[in-house]
């Protein structure tokens, strides 16, 4: 992945996740490592199996600056700090705005 002025270079997984999530809409999971995350759905939502993402897709999406951890484990002894719930960053809404403006967000959330 590569920074621009103006975008990121995003890999198809990280694209359809930033489609996928919309400004302020939550992700979680349990805080156990090597769990999925899932996006949390709003009561008015048809109801539809849960869309789970990767542990390692989020973590590294987070390292990027695209998701902010609302809530987490702090690091143990024996175990690293884990988020369970995140949202898109500042960073993230502008990427995916720009993704749809680019006429790409359809395409990425199928993907």
């Amino acid at each position: 992945m590569t920074i621009a002025d103006d975008h990121m270079d995003l890999s198809v997984y990280q694209a359809a996740l930033v489609c996928t999530l919309r400004p302020g809409q939550l992700m979680s999971r349990a805080a156990f490592g090597g769990q999925p995350f899932r996006v949390e759905r709003e009561p008015w939502e048809p109801i539809a199996p849960p869309q789970l993402y990767p542990e390692a897709l989020v973590l590294e999406m987070i390292g990027l600056g695209l998701l902010d951890v609302l809530q987490g484990t702090q690091e143990w002894e024996r175990a690293p700090a884990r988020p369970y719930t995140v949202r898109l960053s500042a960073a993230g809404v502008r990427e995916r705005g720009r993704l749809y403006a680019a006429g790409i967000g359809q395409k990425a959330r199928a993907a």
